[in-house]
């Protein structure tokens, strides 16, 4: 149901021009809440699935080189980072090269969630794609991406 008034509000954005910033935010709030609801039954939320999704697929990764693939503040991704380790879902461990440098992989239970987590995610984004004009929405984010970074 709730999925269902994203994809509305989706709809209703396309169709009134008005303050895009104001937009964005609101459909950025729509979404976070539609991810928190579809991820409670997993204990992950849309502020921390996607850590989980990027460990899945770079098993063992040196936590500096994570930091540049996720391109979020380097305390916060450490915020998060240790929440899943205390949540038994992420191993952290010091790298046998660099003993400055730790090495970052999920437990078994937190390879589990993550691929629970991205079936739900993968089924958001096909009806959401279903839902709207797929390009055109891929090319307006790519298009503001570019603005944002030239400010």
């Amino acid at each position: 149901m709730r999925q269902n008034n994203l994809l509305k509000r989706v709809d209703h954005m396309n169709s009134q021009p008005t303050d895009l910033v104001q937009q964005l935010a609101i459909l950025d709030r729509q979404v976070a809440s539609t991810i928190n609801i579809k991820l409670k039954p997993f204990g992950l939320t849309a502020n921390n699935y996607f850590y989980l999704l990027k460990l899945k697929d770079n098993p063992n990764i040196i936590s500096s080189d994570f930091n540049r693939l996720v391109q979020l503040n380097q305390s916060s991704v450490t915020r998060a980072i240790n929440s899943l380790v205390e949540d038994g879902l992420v191993i952290k461990s010091v790298s046998n090269h660099d003993r400055r440098s730790d090495h970052l992989q999920l437990t078994e239970t937190g390879l589990l969630i993550a691929e629970q987590a991205e079936r739900v995610i993968n089924e958001l984004n096909h009806d959401l794609n279903i839902q709207t004009k797929q390009r055109y929405l891929y090319d307006m984010i790519a298009k503001a991406q570019t603005v944002l970074k030239k400010m």
